[in-house]
């Protein structure tokens, strides 16, 4: 008797588009910045930084516009 196989013909492989984003989570974590000092005015300061659109020379676009849309509070976050 034949053995079944847990693998797949391709034709019935699930497309990796079904599960891949588009690009990368891009985001911003306190920790790589802060560590655990962090506090209010640490992370709006932050998110300014993030939103404000003249950060990236040469045109009129901020790093949530180029994909930046996490900002991680991190350890540290019960000062906040």
């Amino acid at each position: 008797a034949a053995r079944s196989t847990s693998l797949r013909p391709d034709s019935e492989a699930p497309r990796l588009e079904a599960f891949a984003a588009r690009t990368p989570p891009m985001g911003w974590s306190s920790w790589y910045a802060f560590g655990p000092d962090v506090d209010q005015a640490k992370m709006e300061a932050t998110f300014a930084v993030l939103t404000n659109r003249s950060i990236i020379p040469a045109g009129n676009t901020s790093l949530f516009d180029a994909g930046y849309t996490y900002a991680n509070l991190d350890d540290g976050w019960q000062a906040c």
